[in-house]
């Protein structure tokens, strides 16, 4: 099972996405985030991850959403968790490297007419402008694994 992190930000009410730079979704906009990598915490994943993929800092505010897709044995299915976060920095960056080809702050209206990478993230956007409930981030916890459960 994979699991990813990923951020929906807002700023003076626009969303920021970025834009993909590994084919074959090359172009596509999304929420940044990625993968979570070993021994990482679902916080320290999402803010490394909005730093390579934005260029700025957030805070983490409340987990949005949870997902699961689940596929055949043949697959690896994915966990998805969506985070509000606070953006500590706006300016965000504008030249490509491996992670993102830019990160640009789009009013939520403009969302719709976008090249998404999936209709999951017009979802979120549309989740967090409805005002629906979220977990504050104090429930979203980790702890050293000591070994005992």
């Amino acid at each position: 099972m994979v699991i990813v992190v990923l951020a929906l930000i807002e700023h003076d009410d626009r969303v920021l996405l970025i834009q993909e730079a590994k084919e074959p979704i090359r172009g596509q906009w999304n929420l940044p985030g990625g993968r979570v990598e070993p021994s990482e915490s679902l916080i320290d994943a999402l803010v490394r991850e909005v730093r390579e993929e934005a260029g700025i800092e957030v805070t983490p505010q409340a987990l949005l959403h949870v997902g699961q897709v689940v596929t055949d044995a043949t697959e690896v299915g994915l966990l998805r968790f969506v985070f509000r976060a606070t953006a500590d920095t706006t300016t965000v960056k504008r030249d490509e490297d491996e992670h993102s080809l830019c990160a640009q702050w789009f009013e939520r209206s403009d969302v719709h007419a976008l090249n998404l990478r999936s209709s999951h993230v017009r979802r979120m956007v549309e989740l967090a402008a409805s005002g629906a409930a979220a977990l504050p981030i104090s429930s979203v916890q980790s702890r050293a694994r000591t070994g005992k459960l």
